[in-house]
């Protein structure tokens, strides 16, 4: 493992040990996405900072404590200051393609609910969700930034 990964790890494990009541790390984890959202009234180099720690600290902290939403979350406003170009390329993308899939999401769902009758099955809904930028720009990075492959 190396060492800035190890690091990482034990500010986190440190980090929810030390907190004696959930409620801290919940109130923490809130008082962060604040302070997230309100960012761009920052210096350039306190964003940075503050993002880059919103990234490698408190996202994870929510994903261990099951809050995925508020990790994808805390990861795309970090992602936003982090890497601004990587973050309006991929929205500028994403707005190309969105129109597109929500017909195609529109299209599938009464052949999706003829399919559950058939077998059965009567859901309660359906629901389609969008990646979160963050996690849609790690899995272009994976392949090459290539668009047809996410």
């Amino acid at each position: 493992m190396n060492k800035p990964k190890e690091k990482r790890e034990n500010l986190i494990k440190l980090f929810l040990v030390t907190a004696k009541d959930i409620k801290t790390v919940l109130i923490k984890l809130a008082d962060r996405y604040q302070v997230m959202q309100t960012l761009g009234t920052l210096q350039q180099k306190d964003q940075k900072r503050i993002a880059s720690e919103t990234l490698e600290i408190y996202a994870p902290i929510a994903h261990r404590l099951g809050m995925g939403e508020l990790k994808g979350q805390l990861e795309d406003l970090a992602f936003k200051y982090l890497y601004p170009e990587e973050y309006q390329r991929l929205e500028n993308e994403v707005a190309k393609i969105y129109e597109m899939h929500k017909n195609y999401i529109k299209k599938l769902e009464p052949i999706l609910r003829k399919l559950l009758k058939k077998e059965k099955v009567v859901p309660l809904e359906i629901n389609a969700r969008a990646k979160h930028f963050y996690s849609l720009y790690q899995k272009l990075l994976h392949h090459q930034m290539n668009f047809d492959d996410s």
